[in-house]
């Protein structure tokens, strides 16, 4: 009877074990602005698998240095841009569609980080869709 009990204890443990390192697979259809959305919560859970999930390209390995320190991400607006003209096809040439998401977060680091200082931005992200029925992606972000 212990065997049972020792073996179930271990089927468990390593089926719960399995289960948290599977990276989650981001939500499908999300509009630009939830896209963007999700990658602000990916951030403040410090997940970087679930941040590239939402990018065009993979963010470096490096990247893990935006959570050193991180105590936390506050996205505080979040809106379509209103100049979607705003695009350089040196990103992507020729999407199949794109999209300008202008942001104001603020972020605070202990210790501080020197990857981003302790202060509020307004940052524009821009998204492509690839084709018709694909997810929308971040391709580039920076102040704006």
């Amino acid at each position: 009877m212990s065997r049972i009990l020792t073996a179930l204890a271990v089927l468990t443990l390593i089926f719960a074990m399995t289960g948290c390192n599977q990276a989650k697979e981001p939500p499908t259809g999300m509009t630009p602005v939830e896209t963007v959305q999700y990658y602000f919560d990916q951030w403040e859970n410090k997940n970087l698998a679930g941040m590239n999930g939402v990018c065009y390209q993979k963010l470096s390995e490096t990247s893990y240095e935006m959570f050193y320190g991180l105590k936390y991400v506050n996205l505080n607006s979040c809106r379509l841009g209103d100049r979607p003209d705003d695009w350089d096809e040196a990103w992507y040439s020729n999407p199949y569609a794109h999209a300008v998401v202008d942001t104001e977060f603020e972020v605070y680091f202990n210790p501080p980080n020197s990857v981003m200082a302790n202060d509020t931005y307004q940052w524009r992200y821009y998204l492509i869709k690839e084709t018709a029925d694909s997810d929308w992606r971040l391709i580039m972000w920076g102040a704006g």
